[in-house]
């Protein structure tokens, strides 16, 4: 493994840590000392900072250009504090694995690299009951966060389906009957995630589905509303992965719906 990262101490805390849980690290404090590294030997993962010197660079987008000119196999995540939308398009275009906003749990990280290198499952694994996930957000990056967190069960055969806004959401619902799950965000433009909850529950379509809603505002009138019309938890952003792959899966197999529970 190789860390990339400028800041001293961000390499010493994720170098030690993933050193602790028996990887063997490498650390480079800028690009040239990465690609350096890199040429001389293979690495199965790659933690980069998107901004190498200072708060102007993107030297992150560079250094994934070259690991992938060397390897196609090479698991590459990037980590920044500066990150938007079209940033995160160009690191992927590029063949970056992952995209993480900083800062991000150790824990996370490590969950998050473990599912790359894991792969699927093999078979006679232990696998998810569920099979179809939808996620309504009107934020790209959110859905690229959500198919990372949800990794480990898509390489298991989960669908993971997308929409933008409640209206889109409502469609592939009706497209899908077979949904198991829905990750609901509230503020979203054209219909938003109260509305469409409020439309799901008047076609009688939340029978043996769970919904958990996300938004990055926990007003209790919302809360309040959100369990009238059947939504089994409530989770403020920004969230942990953790907390999030907690959720999901504790509802991963038929049970009775629960009482609502908030997160943070």
């Amino acid at each position: 493994m190789l860390i990339v990262d400028d800041e001293e101490r961000i390499l010493l805390a994720v170098g030690d840590y993933f050193d602790f849980h028996d990887h063997a690290v490498a650390c480079a404090r800028d690009l040239c000392e990465a690609k350096a590294l890199i040429a001389r030997c293979h690495y199965d993962v790659v933690i980069a900072d998107l901004r190498l010197t200072g708060i102007d660079g993107s030297e992150g987008l560079e250094l994934v250009t070259y690991i992938r000119e060397k390897s196609t196999v090479t698991k590459i995540v990037l980590l920044t504090a500066y990150g938007n939308d079209e940033i995160m398009a160009e690191a992927y275009r590029r063949g970056a694995d992952a995209f993480l906003a900083k800062p991000q749990p150790l824990a996370d990280i490590a969950q998050l690299v473990r599912s790359l290198l894991i792969g699927p499952p093999n078979q006679g694994e232990s696998q998810p009951m569920l099979r179809k996930i939808v996620v309504v957000d009107d934020s790209e990056l959110l859905h690229r966060m959500y198919d990372l967190i949800l990794l480990r069960y898509r390489h298991a055969g989960t669908v993971v389906l997308h929409a933008r806004n409640g209206a889109e959401g409502m469609t592939v619902i009706h497209e899908h009957r077979d949904v198991d799950l829905v990750l609901l965000d509230i503020n979203m433009p054209v219909m938003n995630g109260l509305e469409m909850l409020e439309a799901l529950k008047r076609s009688g379509r939340l029978a043996g589905m769970t919904v958990i809603m996300v938004s990055t505002e926990g007003h209790e009138e919302d809360v309040k509303r959100a369990v009238r019309n059947g939504a089994t938890a409530y989770v403020t952003k920004p969230f942990t992965p953790s907390l999030l792959y907690d959720l999901v899966a504790k509802h991963l197999l038929p049970s009775p719906r629960v009482a609502i529970q908030a997160g943070s």
